[in-house]
């Protein structure tokens, strides 16, 4: 009998989907970034602060299930330039991270969210593959 993938690995499986989509969206993105990245302060920008970032996408202060943490930018509303200064250091340590050790705000050059979209694009599908291999 095989076993089937648990909701929590399926679950990261689709946010990493998302992610590549925003990133796709976010490629021309350019963002001044205000906040540190690692959203839920663990320490690494990782799927978490990317799954709290999505959560928040599309909204603005004031609306439901708007998170003043993922307004990275701080303009009041979380969108591709916020997505955009949380590729720019996506699975690094905030310890690596100026911004997230009171470092001065920085801008988010195009060519960066534009190879953080072809990382992903090229990494996901094999992420995939062995995430459903491995359950199988």
């Amino acid at each position: 009998m095989k076993s089937k993938i648990d909701n929590t690995k399926m679950k990261k499986l689709i946010v990493l989907l998302a992610f590549v989509l925003f990133c796709m969206t976010a490629v021309n993105a350019q963002a001044a970034c205000v906040k540190c990245p690692d959203i839920d302060g663990d320490g690494i920008v990782n799927l978490n602060d990317l799954q709290l970032l999505a959560w928040s996408y599309n909204k603005s202060v004031g609306d439901a299930n708007y998170t003043e943490a993922a307004d990275l930018t701080g303009n009041g509303f979380v969108d591709d330039a916020d997505l955009a200064c949380l590729a720019a250091d996506f699975m690094k340590d905030s310890s690596e991270i100026p911004l997230c050790n009171g470092g001065p705000e920085f801008e988010v050059p195009e060519f960066a969210t534009a190879t953080v979209a072809a990382v992903v694009l090229l990494v996901s599908p094999a992420f995939a593959y062995l995430l459903v291999r491995k359950h199988r």
